[in-house]
């Protein structure tokens, strides 16, 4: 189940970064040096982009699926497991703990 967004805006030119609630809520977290929490619409095919996004992820624990909306048509980019090679530090600190609480690992202690 998809359940935050990040999105990256102005990449190219002075990338800003959005976290976002399933609900298109901005969540108040920083990343890096990016500035937090600006104003941007919902892209045109959310639904769209979180459908495939659960179809893609489907049996994944967790995985990071980056689509483009291009206004016709949303365009796959790719899929993760380990974004930023796992250093990400999230400012609040406490997102860390949150956004690994839906982490499930097997009863048995184990990792494939």
């Amino acid at each position: 189940m998809a359940r935050f967004f990040v999105v990256s805006f102005d990449r190219q030119s002075g990338r800003k970064v959005n976290f976002y609630d399933r609900d298109w809520k901005v969540l108040d977290i920083r990343y890096r040096e990016n500035p937090r929490k600006f104003y941007a619409p919902p892209p045109p095919n959310l639904a769209q982009m979180i459908s495939i996004a659960e179809r893609l992820s489907e049996g994944i624990d967790f995985v990071r699926v980056d689509l483009y909306d291009m206004g016709d048509r949303v365009v796959f980019g790719e899929m993760t497991t380990n974004p930023g090679g796992l250093t990400n530090r999230y400012d609040p600190q406490e997102w860390d703990a949150t956004f690994g609480s839906y982490w499930r690992l097997p009863a048995d202690g184990t990792t494939q």
